[in-house]
């Protein structure tokens, strides 16, 4: 698409959230004021993907032309029912095509690139990370999960999700985390009254998850409800910690 001239009134912010695209003249703000904007805008609002395809359409219009084809190509509705669920065949429908064409722009270099691996290697050291599109993970490792365009998912031990946290966050709009070694880092603080208090232990404090009793799920049979249960406050509580320190909103 070709660039739209900037109004003289038109501010960083809705540069953005006017969801167009303008070219803006050098004078003005540099392409990289305008790339951190729009970026900006992407984190701020993490459920809305407006501002991603706003993104990539800059993207397209200054040469990054793979990295604005990706943004474009997960933010594709997903047909509502999988015809070829993983292990079968690739055929040459257009959900297939979109799905190879994903793998191939998240090589292991783009994927890295996109994803600030020089930073996150300095951190991780010799722990691999790797780049998925689906719920695989291997524990032990930086598992990040790519949906819209951007990581959506960490997957890592809790002392892992510590250290890339800020990385991560200050270039993803990160929805979900999930912590390998999460019953390690669980606190349980039974009171008289026969309640409890569920706690993480999150960077030397705890964090307090709920009360699985009152919400019901201290029953043997409400095993299954309370992984549930557990895994998504856990992963709130990660992703309020992880948005804090990237300056983000929560």
């Amino acid at each position: 698409m070709n660039p739209l001239p900037i109004p003289s009134a038109l501010t960083l912010r809705n540069i953005v959230d006017s969801g167009e695209i303008y070219s803006v003249p050098s004078t003005v703000l540099s392409d990289l004021d305008v790339s951190e904007a729009m970026l900006a805008a992407v984190l701020r609002t993490p459920h809305d993907e407006t501002p991603r395809k706003a993104y990539a359409a800059w993207l397209a219009a200054n040469g990054r032309n793979e990295r604005a084809e990706l943004i474009r190509l997960q933010c594709q509705p997903v047909p509502a029912f999988d015809r070829h669920p993983r292990g079968t065949p690739v055929c040459a429908c257009g959900e297939c095509t979109r799905r190879e064409r994903v793998r191939e722009l998240l090589s292991p270099d783009r994927a890295d690139e996109w994803a600030g691996g020089a930073r996150l290697r300095e951190t991780t050291k010799s722990v691999p990370v790797l780049h998925h599109t689906d719920d695989r993970h291997c524990p032990g490792t930086l598992g990040l999960v790519w949906n819209r365009g951007f990581v959506e998912e960490i997957r890592c031990p809790a002392a892992m999700f510590a250290d890339v946290a800020e990385i991560v966050f200050a270039l993803h709009p990160v929805l979900r985390v999930v912590l390998d070694d999460v019953a390690e880092c669980l606190w349980t603080e039974q009171k008289s009254d026969g309640s409890q208090s569920l706690y993480l232990w999150q960077a030397g404090r705890r964090v307090w998850l709920g009360d699985p009793c009152l919400a019901g799920l201290c029953r043997a049979e409400s095993q299954a409800a309370f992984v549930v249960w557990l895994a998504e406050r856990v992963s709130r509580a990660c992703v309020l910690r992880g948005r804090r320190l990237a300056g983000l909103p929560v």
